[in-house]
C-alpha cells in the first residue's frame, strides 16, 4: 500500500512541479512530513532524488521544444551563472541543514523547524502571487543579481528538501520580470543544480547508507513519468490556467504546512 501512495505522490507532484515550475519537492516535502512513515532526512533526500531526475528529464524536454520553436526563455549565459549560484547555495543549505540536525537531534524539532521556515516563505510567495499585477517589478540583467538569486534559493532548496519551487518562480518575476513560464523554466533550472549539489554534498559526508531509501526506486519512475507529463501539459496550457493551478497548490502546501507544525508540538 505505501508503494502505491508514494508513487502516486511522486506522479502527481512532479508532474505538477514540472508544469509550474515548482519542482515537485515543495509538494512532496510537507506530505511525507504528514504521512510520517519516514525521518525528516530520509525524506529530504527521498525528495532531491525524485525532482533530480524530473527536472533533468523536464529541462530536457523543454529546452529541446523551445529551440524547435525558435526561441530560448533565458540565455545561456545567464543560466550558467544562475547555475553556479544555485551549486554553491545548495552546497551550504546541505551544510547548514546537518548542523541543524546535529545541534537538535529531534525529528519532530526538525520537521517544525522546516515547516515553519516553509510556511512563512508559501505565506509570502501566495501574498505576492495574488497582487504580483499591481506590485512594481525589476528588470536586473548583472550577474551578480543572478548569481546572488541562485545561492539563495539553491540553499532553501537543500535545506528545506523542497527543490525551490513557488520561491523560486516567485523571486524570478519579481527580480528579472520573467513570465511565469519562463519563470518556471528557470526555476527548474535552479532546482535541476540545486540537487546536484545537495545530492554530491551527502555523497561526500554522511554517504547514503544512513538514509532509508527503500521507495526511491519507485519514486524515481513516478518522477521521470511525471516530468515528461508536465512538460506536454505546460507546453499545451495557457499561461494563465498555469498562474491558477500554482495559486491552487499554494493555498494546498500552506494547509500541509500548519498540519505538520500542529503535528509536530
Amino acid at each position: 500500500m505505501n508503494i502505491i501512495i508514494y508513487a502516486l505522490l511522486a506522479l502527481g507532484a512532479t508532474t505538477i512541479g514540472s508544469l509550474s515550475g515548482m519542482g515537485g519537492g515543495v509538494i512532496m516535502k510537507p506530505a511525507m512530513d504528514f504521512l510520517g512513515h519516514y525521518p525528516s532526512a530520509s525524506i529530504g533526500l527521498l525528495s532531491s532524488i525524485t525532482v533530480f531526475f524530473m527536472s533533468s528529464v523536464s529541462l530536457a524536454k523543454d529546452y529541446r521544444a523551445q529551440r524547435a520553436a525558435g526561441r530560448v526563455p533565458v540565455s545561456i549565459s545567464h543560466l550558467l551563472i544562475l547555475s553556479a549560484g544555485s551549486v554553491a547555495g545548495g552546497i551550504t543549505g546541505q551544510f547548514i541543514y546537518n548542523k541543524v540536525c546535529a545541534a537538535v537531534n529531534n525529528n519532530n524539532a526538525v520537521i517544525f523547524i522546516q515547516n515553519i521556515c516553509l510556511l512563512i516563505l508559501m505565506v509570502v510567495v501566495f501574498v505576492y502571487m495574488l497582487f504580483a499585477d499591481k506590485i512594481k517589478k525589476h528588470r536586473f540583467s548583472s550577474a551578480p543579481a543572478y548569481i546572488l538569486s541562485g545561492f539563495f534559493l539553491g540553499f532553501i532548496s537543500s535545506f528545506l528538501g523542497i527543490g525551490g519551487g513557488p520561491i523560486n518562480v516567485a523571486l524570478f518575476i519579481y527580480i528579472f520580470s520573467f513570465e511565469i513560464k519562463t519563470a518556471a523554466f528557470a526555476s527548474l533550472t535552479t532546482i535541476f543544480f540545486a540537487q546536484i549539489a545537495k545530492l554530491a554534498s551527502v555523497l561526500f559526508t554522511t554517504g547514503f547508507a544512513s538514509y532509508d531509501l527503500s521507495m526511491a526506486p519507485y519514486m524515481i519512475v513516478c518522477g521521470i513519468a511525471g516530468g515528461f507529463l508536465g512538460t506536454y501539459l505546460k507546453l499545451h496550457a495557457s499561461t494563465k490556467a498555469v498562474n491558477i493551478l500554482f495559486n491552487i497548490v499554494e493555498a494546498f502546501i500552506i494547509v500541509l504546512c500548519v498540519a505538520n507544525i500542529v503535528r509536530s508540538l
